[in-house]
C-alpha cells in the first residue's frame, strides 16, 4: 500500500514514514521496559491493528505514518473499506507515545475522495490504561475497534448533517471566527488562508454554502501543519462542527 501525502505535509518536527521503516524503530534507552511500564513499539502497534481489522473481516485500503522526530510519538491513519460513500472513505486515526505522556488513541476519520482531505470526530476513543505491565495490547484494541465501527456510523451522520446544513455568510464569519479566536484551533495565521478557500473553493464539490463546505475549507487549510498539531486540530475542529450542526 502506497502512502500518500494527505497526513504527511509540511512537517516541522515529525516525519513521513512506511511501515517498514517503523519495524526498525527500536525503544530509546530512556524509556525501555520496567516493573510498572511496558513500552509498545509502533509497529507492534500498527500489526495488531491491522489484524484486528482483518478479524472484523474489513480491508486497509491505504495506510500513512509518521513519528516525532524524537521517535518517541506515532500518529497513523488508516483508510478502512468499511461504510464507503461516493464523497468518502472511512478512516482510522491513531497515535501513541511511549514517553509516557499519553495512552493509545483512536478515532474514526473519513477522508475525502476528491481533496484526500481528512475529517475527524471530535471524540476520541481512549484506550484503558497507558502503557501498564497489564496492558493487554490484542484486548484493547479489539475493543477499540467495536468502538471504532459504533463512532463511524455517528460520523456519517454528522456528515449528512453537515451536507444538509446552510451556511449565511455572517454564519460563516462567526464560526470562521469561534474556530481561530475562541478556541484556536488552527493558528490565526492560516485565517486568510481559510477564509480564501470557503470564498472560492478549489474543488468544485464544496461550490454548496453548506457547513461540510466550510469544514472542507478548514481542513484544506490544515494540510500545511505539522501532523503532530495537525491531528489534535482536525479532532477539535470536528467538536466544532459537531456542536454548531446540532443547534
Amino acid at each position: 500500500m502506497e502512502a500518500h501525502a494527505s497526513l504527511m505535509s509540511s512537517q516541522v518536527n515529525s516525519d513521513r514514514v512506511t511501515r517498514e521503516q517503523l519495524s526498525h524503530i527500536e525503544l530509546s534507552e530512556t524509556n525501555l521496559p520496567t516493573s510498572t511500564f511496558r513500552p509498545i513499539k509502533h509497529i507492534e502497534l500498527v500489526d495488531t491493528i491491522e489484524k484486528s481489522v482483518s478479524y472484523l473481516n474489513m480491508k486497509i485500503a491505504d495506510e500513512q505514518f509518521a513519528i516525532r522526530r524524537d521517535g518517541e510519538m506515532l500518529f497513523g491513519v488508516m483508510k478502512i473499506e468499511h461504510i464507503v460513500r461516493k464523497e468518502f472513505v472511512l478512516a482510522l486515526g491513531f497515535r501513541h507515545a511511549n514517553n509516557k505522556t499519553m495512552s493509545i488513541q483512536m478515532v474514526a476519520g473519513a477522508s475525502v475522495f476528491v481533496c484526500d482531505n481528512l475529517c475527524f470526530r471530535g471524540d476520541s476513543i481512549v484506550l484503558k490504561q497507558k502503557h501498564s505491565t497489564g496492558f493487554n495490547l490484542i484486548d484493547q484494541i479489539t475493543q477499540g475497534m467495536a468502538r471504532w465501527q459504533q463512532h463511524t456510523v455517528a460520523l456519517v451522520n454528522e456528515i449528512d448533517a453537515m451536507r444538509n446544513r446552510g451556511v449565511s455568510v455572517n454564519e460563516a464569519k462567526a464560526l470562521i471566527l469561534d474556530a481561530f479566536v475562541q478556541k484556536e484551533i488552527m493558528p490565526v495565521r492560516f485565517i486568510t488562508d481559510v477564509v480564501k478557500e470557503w470564498n472560492e473553493p478549489r474543488h468544485e464539490d464544496f461550490a454548496p454554502r453548506n457547513l461540510w463546505s466550510l469544514h472542507n475549507a478548514f481542513t484544506e487549510v490544515q494540510k500545511q501543519m505539522p501532523v503532530s498539531t495537525r491531528f489534535a486540530a482536525s479532532q477539535d475542529l470536528g467538536r466544532l462542527f459537531t456542536e454548531y450542526v446540532k443547534r
